[in-house]
C-alpha cells in the first residue's frame, strides 16, 4: 500500500501523466518502480524502464514498459534520446541516487520534470541552478507532503484502488479478446456488463479506437485494418463473436 501511495501522487500531481507522455522510470522492477510503470500505462503514457539486469527487464515489460534499458553505470541518456528520436522524455522518476542525476537531466525534454525521490538514495553534491538544461524542473516529492490529513489518505487510497481495479478489468478484457473460447458473455458478466456488446463498446473506448474506425472494420468485413488501428486481437475477437458493433 505504501508503494502505491508513493507512486500515485507522482503521476497525478508531481507530473500529471497524460496520453502521449513519455516517462523514464528508474529501478523499474522495484516496488515503487513497478507501480509507477503500471499507473503511467493506465493513464495513457509510455514508459522507458531502466533496470540493472535482464531478469528485472522482464518484470518491467510485464508491468507495461514499452522499452527497457538494462544499465547500472549511470550512462543511459544516449539510449533514452535514441528511443525518443532526440526529443527526450517528459518526466524522469529517479529513485536511484546521485549516480543517475546527470543523465536523468540529459534525458529530459524542454520543461521536463525530474522527480528525485527516496530517503535512502545517495546524496547529491551541491548543484548550480544555472547548469540545469532546457528550463527543466527538479523536485523532491514526499508522500507525506501529498497525504497530510486522514481525509487525503482516504481519498488517495480510494483513487489507488480504482486505478488498480481499472487495470485488472482491462487485462481481463484483453485476455478474453485474445482467447474468444473463454466466452465473451461470461467475461462481460464478470465485468458487470449487461451483454457482450456493451462490454465490447467499453473495450473500444479503453483501446482508444474511434467509432468511425469500428464502422470501417464492419464495412470491410473485418478483413483488413483501417488506418490508425493496430489491434489484430480485436479483429480476431469480432470474427469469432459475430457481434455487431454500434
Amino acid at each position: 500500500m505504501m508503494q502505491g501511495l508513493t507512486a500515485s501522487p507522482f503521476v497525478t500531481e508531481t507530473y500529471p501523466i497524460k496520453p502521449g507522455n513519455v516517462a523514464l522510470v528508474h529501478s523499474a522492477a522495484g516496488g515503487v518502480g513497478l507501480m509507477l510503470t503500471q499507473m503511467i500505462r493506465i493513464l495513457g503514457g509510455t514508459v522507458i524502464a531502466r533496470v540493472s539486469t535482464e531478469e528485472k527487464a522482464e518484470l518491467a515489460r510485464e508491468a507495461g514498459a514499452a522499452h527497457v534499458i538494462v544499465e547500472s553505470g549511470g550512462n543511459f541518456a544516449g539510449e533514452v534520446l535514441r528511443l525518443t528520436e532526440g526529443e527526450g522524455v517528459h518526466v524522469v522518476y529517479d529513485g536511484a541516487g546521485a549516480d543517475t542525476f546527470k543523465d536523468s537531466l540529459a534525458s529530459l525534454h524542454y520543461h521536463g520534470v525530474l522527480a528525485y525521490y527516496g530517503q535512502t538514495i545517495k546524496r547529491l553534491p551541491p548543484i548550480d541552478l544555472l547548469d540545469l538544461p532546457r528550463s527543466v524542473h527538479v523536485t523532491y516529492p514526499g508522500v507525506h507532503h501529498h497525504v497530510r490529513t486522514r481525509e487525503a489518505l482516504l481519498a488517495r487510497t480510494a483513487q489507488l484502488f480504482r486505478e488498480l481495479l481499472s487495470d485488472a478489468r482491462r487485462e481481463l478484457a484483453r485476455l478474453s479478446l485474445q482467447h474468444p473460447s473463454l466466452g465473451l458473455s461470461k467475461t462481460a458478466s464478470l465485468l458487470g456488463y449487461e451483454d457482450p456488446n456493451s462490454f465490447l463498446r467499453a473495450f473500444r473506448m479503453w483501446e482508444g479506437v474511434t467509432p468511425s474506425e469500428w464502422r470501417a472494420m464492419e464495412k470491410a468485413g473485418l478483413q483488413q485494418t483501417p488506418a490508425g488501428l493496430t489491434s489484430p486481437r480485436i479483429e480476431n475477437a469480432f470474427r469469432s463473436s459475430h457481434i455487431p458493433l454500434q
